[in-house]
């Protein structure tokens, strides 16, 4: 009786040899899935990053409440030194972002004299990556200003195939 029962009930793997792999196999199994997490992670970051930073860009008027909150905790601020915070950043801020229309004209003929100059020397098939990769590069380094934000309708949204190319 006692061989019948053990013949239907096979031993445990010997330690190490959970599931039947290998210690090795499984280290290995391991270290993928967890830089997989890893690269999804930094990709999730990065698009989060992005928007984050292109918001801010494009909608300034949020910008001095936000930092003067933020100092408020950092620093241990009283209310009126909140309020002073945030008038002087709405001052400065407002000053930055003239300059910043003062300047789109210079950085746009810069922008344009990079494509030009980099488009002379590739072909056909060259020029139409580079310029859909500078189109995009250019969006982000030079997001539009408060006046030019599209709506959130008109908004070109990104393709899960757009990342690899």
């Amino acid at each position: 009786m006692n061989e019948r029962v053990s013949a239907a009930c096979p031993s445990p793997p010997p330690p190490g040899r959970a599931w039947g792999i290998s210690p090795w196999r499984m280290a290995v199994l391991g270290l993928v899935i967890l830089l997989c997490g890893m690269v999804i992670g930094a990709a999730i970051t990065a698009r989060v990053a992005r928007r984050a930073i292109v918001h801010a860009a494009t909608h300034p008027e949020e910008m001095p409440a936000r930092a003067a909150e933020r100092l408020a905790a950092r620093l241990d601020l009283t209310d009126e030194q909140r309020t002073q915070v945030e008038e002087i950043l709405r001052r400065r801020l407002a000053s930055l972002a003239a300059l910043r229309v003062r300047m789109r004209p210079r950085l746009d003929r810069e922008l344009d004299a990079l494509d030009a100059d980099v488009s002379a020397i590739l072909d056909e098939r060259q020029q139409a990556r580079w310029h859909r990769d500078f189109q995009r590069l250019r969006a982000f380094i030079q997001p539009p200003l408060p006046a030019e934000s599209p709506s959130p309708a008109d908004r070109p949204t990104d393709s899960p195939g757009d990342a690899s190319q």
